[in-house]
Parts: C-alpha cells; structure tokens; sequence
C-alpha cells in the first residue's frame, strides 16, 4: 500500500500518493563509474587535471572536484567534457542504465 499524506488545498484536504525520492546522483555507484570512466580516458591520454582545465577553458579546481565527485556535471557540460577528450558521450551514459 502507498504512504499517503494528507495536504490542505484552500481548506480542502486532498490524498497525495508518497512515491519516495530520487537517489542523488553524485552518490550514486553508477554516476561514480562514469566519472572514473571519463577520468581512465583522461589518464589514458596522458592529461593531467591542469591540461583538461586549459582544454576547458575551466581552472584545473573544476576537473579536480568532478573527479572527487564534489562537483556534477550537467547534461551540456558531460557533452562538452567528453568532445574534449574525444569520447563518446554516448558510451558514457550506457553505464548509466
């Protein structure tokens, strides 16, 4: 049976169904995967924070708490990031599933 909570509406109360919260991203093992995948491709290319930052056009702090997963990374600049590194972004979210 689902949770329910009874909230007032202009002195009406309504049943709202409680389906629960989403998991944060940055906690979650799949999102950490992927950023160690996009960090593996950086190493791999023999980069270091500072060189991706300069790529970025960011300072190496913000590649630094991405990969320490302090910071996330929205949906344009996952496409940015990867296009700088020359992966696939497609690959990338295929760990998301």
């Amino acid at each position: 049976m689902t949770p329910i909570l009874i909230v007032p509406i202009l002195g009406t109360p309504a049943i709202v169904p409680i389906i629960g919260t989403m998991q944060k991203t940055i906690t979650s093992k799949k999102y950490a995967y992927l950023i160690n995948w996009l960090k593996k491709s950086r190493l791999d290319q023999g980069m270091t924070m500072r060189d991706l930052g300069e790529k970025l056009g960011e300072p190496h702090s913000f590649v630094q708490k991405i990969e320490l997963m302090e910071r996330r990374l929205d949906v344009f600049e996952y496409v940015v990031y990867c296009g700088t590194l020359g992966v696939d972004p497609v690959e990338g979210l295929k760990f998301l599933r």
